[in-house]
C-alpha cells in the first residue's frame, strides 16, 4: 500500500472511531487497524484491487470503516455475524466483476 492510501484510510478509520485527538501512540494504533482491515477485507470481499477502493464511498468503504470501528473497540469477533449479508453482497459483486475482466 502506497503512504498516500494508508493515511486516507487511517483518516477514515479515525473519523468512524471519533478520535479527535491527535497523539502518537492513538495515531499509530488506529494506523495498524487501518492497514490490517484493508488487508482483511480485501480477502473477505474476494478483492482484487487495492486498498484504494475502501476511499471511494460505497459499501465496500462503509464494511472498512465498520471492521475499523469493531477492532478499535476490540470486537472484531463479532463484525463477520453482524455484516455477514453485507460481505456476501460485497463478495458476490467483486466475482462477477473479476469474471468479466477474466473473459
Amino acid at each position: 500500500m502506497d503512504e498516500e492510501v494508508i493515511t486516507k484510510l487511517t483518516e477514515l478509520a479515525k473519523d468512524k472511531c471519533r478520535i479527535s485527538w491527535d497523539d502518537k501512540d492513538t495515531n499509530k494504533k488506529i494506523r495498524t487497524i487501518a492497514e490490517n482491515a484493508a488487508v482483511i477485507l480485501t480477502h473477505k470481499l474476494g478483492m482484487q484491487k487495492d486498498a484504494a477502493a475502501f476511499t471511494e464511498p460505497g459499501q465496500a468503504r462503509m464494511l472498512f470503516e465498520n471492521y475499523c470501528l469493531y477492532d478499535w473497540n476490540n470486537m472484531t469477533a463479532e463484525f463477520e455475524k453482524n455484516y455477514k449479508s453485507e460481505i456476501l453482497t460485497e463478495r458476490h459483486k467483486n466475482e462477477v466483476e473479476n469474471g468479466r475482466k477474466k473473459d
